[in-house]
């Protein structure tokens, strides 16, 4: 699945929809020991996915405008229904 204007696949498994948020589940396992904390630099930089210059641009555009918003308030922004 593409996101955004970006049709290339992010993950080679499925989204999925959890309670509160989107899901890799492989990613998740990767990153679950870390709780509500903070990822080390380091792990992030050691990704599991790596992204082309076109999406990492999008993806870097995403995190300036959501990055400074509480988890609650995107799982709110995710679940609004739209009319």
């Amino acid at each position: 699945m593409g996101v955004g204007p970006v049709s290339e696949k992010l993950f080679d498994e499925n989204i999925r929809a959890w309670e509160h948020e989107l899901v890799v589940r492989g990613e998740y396992n990767h990153l679950k020991k870390y709780g509500t904390n903070l990822v080390p630099a380091d792990i992030v930089e050691a990704g599991t996915v790596s992204f082309d210059k076109k999406l990492l641009n999008f993806l870097c555009a995403v995190r300036y405008s959501y990055g400074a918003c509480a988890p609650y308030g995107l799982c709110r922004m995710t679940h609004e229904k739209f009319s």
